[in-house]
């Protein structure tokens, strides 16, 4: 019987979790670029609160450039380069919307500054968040809470071989169940051969 630290989570409620420290992230990145705009510029205050307002632009943008670059898939995002590469373009996404927004409202006052200083800070704030959420995910997937169940194709020494580095390496976050081929007498362990490929 699993324990409670072994159950899986669902799919759904880690893109959830996601999607919230995205969120979080992005705020923090929002602040920070008022915060620093204050100290090293300092605007009257009905120019901050325009700003602040062009600054909502900044949720739609990202949301667009997140589903455009597949940001919520993890497919398209296994590797910590693909990722980034991927947060970037969501990010240019996001300060596009705010320039165009601008643009449409003939916000005058737009400040250089502070379009270079969200764009940066925006960025920052989600590489460190998502570097966090891999630590996060490369424990449950070693902690079996976050796995893929896996049937391999196959029954030869490849086969075996690559049902042995899953097992040793829990945290890459594939369980197999079964293996497909003609010899049934690959049959490691709690891994049965559920029949052939015809």
């Amino acid at each position: 019987i699993e324990n409670d630290t072994t159950r899986p989570t669902s799919p759904t409620r880690r893109k959830v979790a996601l999607v919230i420290a995205d969120s979080i992230a992005i705020t923090l990145g929002v602040a920070i670029t008022f915060a620093v705009q204050a100290i090293v510029k300092p605007v009257p205050d009905f120019l901050v609160s325009a700003h602040m307002m062009l600054a909502l632009a900044v949720i739609p943008g990202f949301a667009v450039g997140a589903a455009y670059n597949r940001l919520y898939q993890a497919r398209a995002n296994e590797r910590a380069g693909e990722e980034a590469r991927h947060i970037a373009n969501a990010v240019t996404t996001a300060i596009a919307m705010v320039l165009a927004v601008g643009f449409a409202t003939q916000f005058r006052e737009l400040s250089r500054l502070w379009v270079g200083l969200l764009a940066s800070s925006m960025l920052l704030a989600l590489l460190i968040e998502r570097r966090i959420a891999r630590g996060v995910f490369a424990r449950l997937r070693a902690t079996g809470r976050s796995v893929r169940r896996i049937i391999i194709v196959g029954t030869d020494a490849h086969a075996i071989g690559l049902m042995n580095a899953y097992e040793r390496n829990p945290h890459l976050g594939y369980r197999v169940i079964g293996m497909v081929g003609p010899d049934e007498n690959a049959a490691r362990g709690s891994i049965s051969v559920l029949g052939t490929v015809d």
